[in-house]
């Protein structure tokens, strides 16, 4: 989870990346508020919807470019930034509550289920039924087997 939280942290630096007169560049037509309001991937994994992490404006920038004539420019922290936020969200929560998918470390039994190589590059076989050798007994049966904690 550590490395979800420094990526969280680098994508809101650069959301709220302030231009040389302190305007927040990915702020829209609310530039003088970061845009991301949330602080930590706990805070963003605690929302309803990753939605409510923004506080940018709706209205892109624009530029004058002639008389009457504006050009929208630059872009929302909202639409380059949902994406990424909803997976960070989405990893945080799927290993979320004390026993979080991430948080524990493999069983005995988990790190010695075999697996067979390729005898001809001593790479693993691209898919298990490409294995030669009879096997009596699933890996999972008999890590069952053996260890009683990984029995259901």
């Amino acid at each position: 989870m550590a490395s979800a939280s420094s990526i969280y942290d680098q994508v809101t630096q650069i959301l709220n990346s302030q231009d040389a007169n302190g305007n927040y560049i990915y702020g829209g037509d609310q530039n003088n508020t970061p845009p991301v309001k949330t602080s930590s991937l706990s805070d963003l994994a605690s929302l309803s919807s990753v939605s409510q992490a923004f506080t940018s404006g709706t209205v892109k920038g624009s530029v004058q470019v002639g008389d009457g004539q504006t050009v929208q420019v630059g872009l929302l922290a909202s639409n380059i930034g949902s994406g990424i936020l909803q997976t960070l969200s989405d990893i945080a929560n799927f290993n979320s509550g004390s026993n979080g998918n991430f948080g524990t470390t493999l069983t005995g039994c988990a790190i010695d289920i075999p697996v067979e190589r390729d005898s001809r590059r001593g790479n693993p076989p691209a898919r298990p039924s490409t294995m030669s050798r009879p096997r009596t007994a699933s890996p999972i049966s008999s890590c069952r087997a053996h260890c009683p904690s990984s029995r259901p």
